[in-house]
């Protein structure tokens, strides 16, 4: 940890330095997108996300935490980081649930009572503003159960495999835009 804040504080001495770098790697992104290039687009992409001022120090966090896990640990260190990379982000949203019991093809009396479950999550969700994560995955996890409860015993079984599925491979956050800036830094 000390080698962690170490390396951030060395960072934040040298940020006009990092903040030129993003913005290069900015401007070559805005460039290979408009050439349509999606390979290098998307590798550029990743190389914005390497430069975030924490991004690098937690790499090397990680790497050097790798050498004092035993070998089970080492084998679950990949899933706990993809879990890591939506932090004060619940993994499996309303809407993935919305998606996969969509599939199942309701009846208009399940699809009625699929509205009514979804308006009392909202109603839930916009009076529980700025709570704690752990109570917002409750609220889902309950979602999840109600929403359980009014598909037939074949629909149950889809769903539960495609929830299922969700909660091992959760969707990817949305991919990193950087800002792009409107005029080019003026050297110092």
């Amino acid at each position: 940890m000390a080698a962690y804040h170490a390396e951030l504080k060395d960072m934040e001495e040298n940020a006009a330095e990092l903040l030129q770098r993003i913005q290069d790697k900015a401007a070559e992104l805005q460039a290979a997108r408009t050439a349509g290039d999606t390979e290098k687009t998307q590798r550029l992409q990743e190389e914005l996300r390497n430069l975030a001022p924490a991004a690098q120090a937690e790499n090397h966090f990680f790497e050097g935490l790798e050498q004092h896990l035993t070998a089970e640990q080492r084998t679950k260190l990949p899933q706990i980081l993809k879990k890591a990379e939506t932090v004060g982000d619940i993994s499996l949203r309303p809407v993935h649930v919305l998606r996969a019991v969509r599939k199942l093809g309701l009846s208009s009396e399940q699809d009625a009572q699929l509205e009514k479950l979804l308006d009392e999550y909202r109603t839930s969700a916009a009076t529980a503003r700025g709570e704690k994560p752990q109570a917002t995955e409750e609220r889902v996890e309950q979602f999840i159960a109600n929403v359980r409860a009014i598909l037939n015993p074949n629909q149950v079984e889809v769903y539960d495999k495609a929830i299922s599925a969700l909660r091992d491979d959760p969707p990817s956050p949305a991919p990193f835009e950087p800002p792009v800036a409107a005029t080019p830094p003026t050297p110092e």
